[in-house]
């Protein structure tokens, strides 16, 4: 009787031990999971330094600019014009001889004697000097007005996109017989960027010959 007492303890310990253990897919038998924390994407913001040259400037630029000014009337004519330079260009080039003789060499050019082309040169020397400084009879000249119409025209003829640009303010704009240059700041895309731009008018008065762009005081070459 004590022996059959003793195994029906056994099984009811051992069935209770079976009961209290948990089972594999409880809450507390799963790992720990760590919370996955959402990150904002931070985009880079444009700036001076960053904007590059080829996203303002197209590759090949528009280097002559029409001034948009009246035709100008000189005291020289075309061909007298014309014909004082070449004999100029002549005397400066052949700086061994003298003036005599190398007019001497040109009266079979013009058909003329040395002494009528040595007459001639004196006589429209002035009038082809006031040419060559931009002096007219009609009393043309470039103001800063004009200056700052032919900046704001190149900038729009060699920008990339129009529409991003903005000519902000003018800082000076000065012209020396005939050499221009004019400072100011621009932006493009809301980004200000300083700026020198320097051309020369022609002698006409109709077109201005770029020569130099700063950006931002760097040289910006020009092709």
């Amino acid at each position: 009787m004590k022996k059959t007492t003793i195994l029906f303890l056994a099984v009811l310990l051992l069935s209770g031990c079976a009961a209290t253990k948990e089972p594999k897919n409880s809450p507390s038998s799963t790992p720990e999971q760590t919370p996955v924390t959402e990150r904002a994407t931070i985009t880079p913001q444009t700036t001076q330094e960053s904007q590059s040259i080829k996203q303002i400037l197209n590759d090949h630029l528009v280097l002559i600019i029409s001034t948009e000014l009246p035709e100008p009337e000189y005291a020289i004519s075309d061909s007298d014009y014309e014909k004082y330079n070449y004999i100029m260009s002549y005397l400066n080039k052949h700086l061994d001889k003298s003036e005599d003789v190398l007019l001497d060499e040109l009266s079979d050019v013009y058909k003329e004697s040395a002494e009528s082309l040595k007459e001639f040169m004196n006589s429209v020397m002035q009038d082809a000097v006031d040419r060559d400084m931009g002096k007219t009879k009609n009393t043309v000249e470039v103001k800063q007005s004009d200056l700052e119409n032919i900046t704001t025209k190149f900038f729009v003829a060699n920008v990339v996109d129009e529409s991003l640009f903005k000519l902000e303010k003018f800082d000076s704009s000065e012209i020396n017989a005939l050499n221009a240059i004019v400072k100011g700041t621009l932006s493009y895309d809301g980004i200000e960027h300083s700026f020198i731009l320097k051309f020369k008018v022609g002698a006409n008065l109709q077109n201005a010959n770029i020569f130099q762009l700063k950006l931002d005081e760097k040289n910006i070459e020009l092709k």
